[in-house]
Formats: C-alpha cells, sequence, structure tokens
C-alpha cells in the first residue's frame, strides 16, 4: 500500500498525471473499434482527425526539442499512429462502400442475369412498395405517434432503449475504465517507490514526465516548446468544431461516446496534474497554453455529449429501421 500525506501535492499531481497518461493509452480505441464494427468511418470528420493529427505532431516535435522521457516520445509517436489508424479506416471503408455499389449496379445493369431477373419483377416490386407506403415515412409516424409526450407506450420503450444500450455498452465502459485505473495507479505505485531515492547516489536523475513527480527541475521559459504548445492547443481546440457540425447531419452516428468521455477524463486530470503540483503565476504561465488546450477541449467535448444526448431519438429509430430491414 502506498499513503498520500496531506501536503504531498506532488504525489497527487503525480497520480493524476498517471491517470492521464492512461486515458491517452486508450482513447482512440472505442472510436477504432466501432469503426471496425459498423465497417464505417462516416461517423468521424476527418478534418477533425487530421487537425487532432497537427496537435500530435506538434506534441511530438516538442517533446524530441524538449529531450522528453522515451516514453513520452513514444506516446506521442502512437497518438500520431492511431490518427493515421483512423484516417486509413474512413477512406478504407468509403473504397469498401463504393466498390459493393459499384458491383451492384453492374449486376442489375440491363442485359445481364441478375439485370433481367430484376426487370421481370420490378413492377411487383413497386406495387408493393406502393401498397407498404416507404419504410422510413412509416416509422417515422408511428414514432411521433408512439413518442407523444406522456404516452405510456412512449415511455416504456424509452425504458426499454435505455436498459437495452446499458446492457451492451456497460461492460466496455467497465472494462475501459477498469484498465485506466489500473494502468494509472500502476504507473503512480511505481513512481512512487521509495527505493527510488533521489538523495541516493545510484538513483537516476530527475528527469521532467509532465506527472509532477517529486524533485521536478526547475521550469524555464523555452520559446520553441511555447510557440510547440499554443500550436498544439489551437489545434486541439479547432479540430473539435467540425465534428460538432458533422454530428449535426449524422446526428452522432458511428461516433464513439466512450471515446470522448476517456476524452474528458484525460484532459481533466491533466488539468489537474497542473494545478495541484504548483498553482504559482510562473508555473501557470508557463503552462497556460496546455491549460487552455486541455480545458477548452473539455468544454467542447461537453457541447458533443450533450450532441449524444440530443440526438438520442433520432440514433435510437434508425436502429429500429435497420433491424427491421435486416430481419
Amino acid at each position: 500500500m502506498f499513503s498520500i500525506e496531506s501536503t504531498s501535492s506532488e504525489s497527487v499531481s503525480s497520480l493524476m498525471g498517471w491517470i492521464s497518461f492512461a486515458c491517452w493509452l486508450l482513447v482512440y480505441t472505442p472510436q477504432i473499434y466501432e469503426n471496425y464494427v459498423y465497417k464505417s468511418g462516416e461517423g468521424v470528420s476527418i478534418s477533425f482527425v487530421v487537425i487532432w493529427m497537427i496537435g500530435d505532431l506538434t506534441n511530438l516535435f516538442g517533446a524530441v526539442k524538449q529531450h522528453l522521457l522515451q516514453t513520452m516520445i513514444i506516446l506521442s509517436i502512437y497518438y500520431t499512429l492511431c490518427d493515421l489508424v483512423l484516417l486509413l479506416q474512413i477512406f478504407h471503408y468509403r473504397r469498401y462502400h463504393r466498390q459493393r455499389a459499384a458491383k451492384t449496379v453492374s449486376m442489375n445493369a440491363p442485359g445481364s442475369e441478375t439485370g433481367n431477373v430484376v426487370s421481370n419483377g420490378m413492377a411487383s416490386e413497386r406495387a408493393e412498395a406502393e401498397e407498404t407506403s416507404p419504410l422510413l415515412s412509416r416509422n417515422d409516424d408511428s414514432n411521433q405517434l408512439e413518442n407523444t409526450k406522456g404516452s405510456p407506450k412512449s415511455i416504456c420503450n424509452q425504458l426499454y432503449r435505455a436498459l437495452n444500450y446499458c446492457s451492451q455498452a456497460l461492460p466496455s465502459y467497465i472494462t475501459v475504465y477498469g484498465l485506466i485505473l489500473v494502468i494509472g495507479f500502476l504507473g503512480w505505485s511505481i513512481s512512487q517507490n521509495p527505493r527510488l531515492d533521489p538523495q541516493d547516489p545510484k538513483a537516476p536523475p530527475p528527469a521532467n514526465d509532465g506527472s509532477g513527480n517529486g524533485n521536478r527541475p526547475t521550469e524555464t521559459w523555452d520559446i520553441t516548446a511555447q510557440i510547440m504548445g499554443w500550436i498544439s492547443a489551437f489545434a486541439y481546440l479547432s479540430s473539435r468544431v467540425p465534428q460538432i457540425f458533422k454530428n449535426q447531419v449524422t446526428k452522432c452516428h458511428g461516433l464513439s461516446l466512450l471515446f470522448f468521455l476517456v476524452g474528458i477524463t484525460g484532459n481533466l486530470t491533466y488539468v489537474a496534474s497542473i494545478l495541484t503540483v504548483d498553482r504559482s503565476p510562473d508555473h501557470i504561465l508557463i503552462n497556460l497554453s496546455w491549460l487552455i488546450g486541455s480545458g477548452g477541449t473539455i468544454f467542447l467535448d461537453l457541447i458533443v455529449l450533450y450532441q449524444f444526448w440530443s440526438y438520442r431519438h433520432e440514433r435510437a429509430d434508425s436502429s429500429i429501421i435497420r433491424e427491421e430491414v435486416t430481419s
């Protein structure tokens, strides 16, 4: 067991830093998995990923320039690789669906065997379509009736959807946040190892790993690091804007809620790791770009969370439609 003394602000900062580290280690996993399951990357804005990658690249450059720990440099490289994976998924699945559409058109072209069968049955299909009316409009009308405010059926439907969503999503949420806590506390425990006494001549010299460990070196104003920090902050903030606009069209379809929840957790603990270790004006000024970048991103991610909540009925209705079509 490792105890935290009440006066040990650096130990608390270290714990927050390691939890933040664990969040950033796992933050991409939910969205990459979401794209894989649905074989689509249309829920993610390309501009969002590209601008975010610019922020990660400036972070990588700053880490190398400042001679940070190799783990921080490796993590920056990992961020960039995950950005590339998201971009590759988006373009791969777009190409995949275009090829499927082209194949369907060629199979149904006049003169082909499939095309003749389709043309022979076209009249009966049109009649059935006119008789039953469009599926979307039928579902929209029925959903409008079912979702009438105060309707017992509407309340039952919403309760069923909520329970169904929780039963499907809760295990993944518990798994991801469980891993975050395990990785975070494990890293913090190792960093607090009493055998690594800084007064021990055999102990390695302290390094600024950004996690708020004790005996941190004196902070100095570095113009290159500040430029990289402000570019990175601007990139992280502006990356959310195209995603927010895209969500107005897609209703957050294909977007992982857990992706943004973990991001908010990572930014909150990152800000906490900076503010708990030292709240002097000089310390805040030196870290201002990172504080603004993380704090502003939290605000924008909360807007995305509101969009998830606001568009929940549209996503649920379209999910029912997809199930009826595929059944």
